[in-house]
């Protein structure tokens, strides 16, 4: 028999029966992402502040800190808009990245790319209140059009990347050498 305890409740089930069937390399995977998915969460257990960290959320969703760092693990952040009116290509412009993820973002990144996948830029965005800031740095080639990748990584390591294209105001034809505006 086993006893297990959920939300207080103690629930009586019989033991489970090994299957004779040899595991898919899909499933042998799953069981190794939860393998690691668990060490995760031991790890947070065993760090005083990364606990404190999950315990805040866990006690907002009515969870266990152990649960939650699992949940964490296996849902990835997500990059839902980057915004680019701030942007003309100049030092000094503002690029901006709303990301999300249920554990919250831990760190967002940019890369300014040309169309060869060149990076011109690349540096690490700030948290300004609700979203992300990133400072230009470098100005943009002129004439040319760009890629901005935003990467959101969460507290587990997991990464949510969008790119989206950037085309100046006089965009130079690579097939042709006039300007147009």
């Amino acid at each position: 028999m086993v006893f297990r305890t959920y939300g207080g409740r103690t629930i009586v089930s019989r033991r489970p029966l090994k299957s004779r069937v040899r595991p898919s390399r899909e499933q042998r995977e799953q069981r190794n992402r939860f393998r690691s998915a668990t060490a995760y969460a031991k790890s947070i257990v065993l760090d005083p502040v990364k606990s404190a960290f999950y315990a805040r959320l866990a006690a907002a969703e009515k969870m266990r800190v152990f649960a939650l760092a699992i949940r964490d693990f296996f849902r990835p952040p997500s990059v839902d808009e980057i915004d680019l009116t701030g942007y003309r290509g100049r030092v000094g412009d503002v690029i901006g990245v709303f990301a999300s993820d249920d554990s919250g973002v831990a760190r967002v990144e940019v890369q300014i790319k040309d169309m060869a996948g060149r990076i011109v830029e690349s540096g690490s965005a700030r948290l300004a209140t609700a979203d992300w800031v990133y400072p230009v740095r470098v100005n943009a080639p002129a004439g040319y059009p760009l890629m901005i990748v935003a990467t959101a990584y969460d507290h587990p390591g997991n990464i949510g990347t969008k790119d989206v294209p950037w085309v100046p105001l006089r965009f130079v034809s690579p097939s042709k050498s006039t300007v147009r505006t």
